[in-house]
């Protein structure tokens, strides 16, 4: 069995575009650096959907993709890859055990496990040394794989849909790394969760690079079961779904070229305006 590592990504700043016919109607409602979207009638949190059509109308600090084993709803649904050459995905899988576990490396779960202290914080992926190298894997060949997890964000039921606008990757330290992911979304609010490769998925955004990130020096005193630096994506308005797809790749920049990992991804909404 390989011993556990891990690794994260570099976060990208937005800043206000200088605007020198300034619009009375648009404003930074929810203070994230950007001019956003004018907001509809309702809309509490500025954050463009309308209170009606918003799951967390008044905005919220929670990641809304914890994992329903660390107390939120979501759950890894389904894992699977494609490289290109028609190998079938389940051999590029390195464990495709579903079951409810985020103290076993490898396994999927770990995406959306959010451990105390560092649960709900953007900044932060905290483990445990027995759950550090639980985090979704791929073989990464000669042709290079796209890894592929399906996650339900109301699996429990404990909501109908979720709406973020912000994107948190966290690198993994173990023999495989992550270097670009991909989100997209699906229309579909039902239980039962759309294929991966579903025509109706909608691409939230291009691929977002994911850089080294880093953990805790256990020698200079820090906890090395810690992940910062995340990698980071601020979109423009939210996105509202119950589904999501992530795409992992690897192209052997940062090391480790031999297996994809993906250690944790957290998702925001707009934050309370008080």
């Amino acid at each position: 069995m390989r011993a556990p590592t891990l690794a994260l990504a570099a976060a990208f700043a937005c800043a206000a575009p200088a605007d020198p016919t300034p619009d009375p109607t648009a404003s930074d409602a929810d203070s994230d650096a950007e001019i956003d979207p004018t907001p509809q009638p309702g809309d509490i949190d500025g954050d463009g959907l309308a209170n009606a059509d918003d799951p967390t109308p008044e905005g919220s600090r929670d990641n809304v993709l914890n994992g329903d084993l660390t107390g939120g709803h979501a759950r890894v649904v389904a894992i699977d890859a494609d490289d290109g050459s028609g190998l079938p995905g389940a051999l590029l899988v390195y464990s495709a055990n579903l079951d409810g576990d985020c103290e076993t490396g490898w396994r999927p779960q770990g995406v959306v496990c959010d451990h105390e202290p560092g649960t709900h914080d953007p900044d932060v992926s905290t483990r445990t040394q027995a759950s550090f190298g639980a985090a979704a894997t791929w073989f990464n060949g000669a042709q290079q794989t796209v890894g592929v997890v399906v996650i339900d964000a109301c699996w429990d039921g404990g909501c109908e849909a979720i709406d973020f606008e912000e994107v948190r990757v966290f690198q993994q330290f173990s023999d495989g790394k992550v270097t670009a992911v991909r989100l997209s979304t699906h229309a579909e609010l039902g239980d039962e969760a759309p294929a991966w490769d579903d025509p109706a998925w909608e691409i939230v955004d291009d691929w977002i690079p994911v850089g080294p990130g880093s953990r805790g020096d256990e020698a200079a005193g820090g906890d090395p079961w810690t992940v910062r630096d995340p990698a980071a994506l601020l979109m423009p308005r939210a996105v509202k779904t119950r589904h999501l797809r992530v795409e992992a790749v690897n192209d052997g920049s940062l090391g480790d070229p031999e297996f994809v990992e993906l250690h944790q991804v957290k998702l925001f909404g707009a934050r309370p305006l008080r």
